[in-house]
């Protein structure tokens, strides 16, 4: 899905998830790249046992790059799973992520390019402070 041809990246957080995937759906239909932090995923694993990611799945066909740890990141792209390693003091999805992440889709590079470029670019900025 894409916003009249953006890319359209979304981070949900809990009082989000809260509302319910009903009320998200229109939201998230319309949402290339659905960012889930790794307080939000505890919290979806345990509303959405056992599997968070096909119950979210039912609501959108977006990709999910979850902060599974701070060492960390999945992405899911249907039902294939990935995942890149980080070096990071935080278990958090950083503004630094965020940016690396959307300067290379920008760019025109492919999710995963720009995955892998996201979490080098956080940490050359968190190990500079």
């Amino acid at each position: 899905a894409q916003a009249h041809g953006t890319p359209v990246v979304y981070r949900c957080s809990i009082p989000y998830w809260e509302l319910g995937l009903d009320r998200l759906k229109p939201i998230l239909s319309q949402v290339d790249t659905l960012l889930i932090s790794n307080q939000s995923w505890r919290y979806l694993k345990k509303l959405f046992k056992p599997n968070p990611v096909k119950i979210i799945r039912s609501v959108t066909d977006a990709r999910f790059i979850i902060r599974e740890a701070s060492d960390k990141y999945r992405f899911v792209v249907g039902d294939e799973v990935q995942f890149a390693e980080c070096n990071s003091d935080t278990d958090d999805i950083t503004e630094w992520f965020v940016a690396g992440l959307m300067h290379k889709i920008a760019d025109g590079s492919n999710i995963l390019q720009a995955l892998h470029h996201a979490v080098k670019f956080e940490e050359s900025r968190l190990a500079t402070g």
